[in-house]
């Protein structure tokens, strides 16, 4: 039994994703998300139960009020690093779809700091690294100093 599923990437990804599922799981039917406002409306409300709907990040973020009252099996974010930022609207609005299983796929999930890791598990696993200003305090702000003491000691010795 199929159950409806979400994929949610970059907009240069979309059409690859359809034509990967296609390819290595041709029994899939997969569902665009593209197009003018209406024309997503009418997909979203019209797409049957065991479809995969294959979504961009932006376009989420401003349809994210269509999958309000949906559930799925499966929510997929490729590009992960697109939610990085806790407070974008991008990251808002995947984490706002309801989904029994979440996956974040990512090649770079922590480019600058922390709080990125953290953003990316708060869509996974919401809570399980606390909320953000515990994780800052207990977790974030101790590794900063430290990697800043012993990156000011090696300077120093190689003076």
């Amino acid at each position: 039994e199929w159950h409806r599923s979400l994929i949610v990437c970059p907009a240069s990804l979309v059409y690859n994703w359809q034509k990967e599922i296609s390819r290595f799981a041709p029994q899939i039917k997969t569902t665009l998300v593209t197009g003018l406002a209406t024309e997503r409306q009418r997909i979203v409300r019209h797409t049957k139960e065991g479809e995969v709907r294959i979504t961009s990040c932006d376009l989420l973020k401003r349809d994210v009020e269509l999958y309000r009252d949906m559930v799925f099996a499966i929510q997929v974010i490729d590009e992960a690093q697109y939610i990085k930022n806790p407070g974008t609207q991008a990251a808002k609005g995947v984490k706002q779809i309801t989904a029994g299983f979440k996956l974040a796929l990512t090649g770079t999930p922590i480019e600058n700091r922390l709080s990125e890791l953290w953003s990316i598990f708060d869509y996974l696993m919401p809570g399980f690294l606390f909320t953000y200003s515990r994780f800052r305090k207990q977790f974030e702000l101790p590794i900063a100093k430290a990697y800043s003491h012993a990156f000011c000691s090696y300077n120093e010795e190689r003076k």
